[in-house]
């Protein structure tokens, strides 16, 4: 799971803010990334749930994950001149 795709960082996040199933539970790709959060131990069936397609939250590991990934700082733009010099 390595590089992370947008869609599973989307069920990552939606296992971590919102209780019962991500809304497309049915697509493929979500229930792929479901599985392999699960197989890592990032996520777990939601306990108030009846079933594991009933929704997910995460777990300390899926939670410590998701804060490692926010606090990634945002890229910058430099232009770098032909002697590898930055222009500012």
């Amino acid at each position: 799971m390595n590089p992370l795709t947008p869609n599973d960082l989307d069920v990552l996040i939606h296992c971590h803010t919102t209780p019962g199933p991500h809304p497309r539970i049915h697509a493929q790709a979500v229930r792929e990334s479901i599985e392999a959060f699960y197989q890592l131990g990032a996520i777990k069936p939601d306990e108030d749930r009846d079933s594991t397609t009933d929704g997910h939250r995460t777990t300390p590991l899926g939670d410590a994950w998701l804060k490692a990934i926010l606090a990634t700082p945002m890229p910058t733009l430099a232009y770098i001149n032909a002697q590898g010099e930055v222009i500012r």
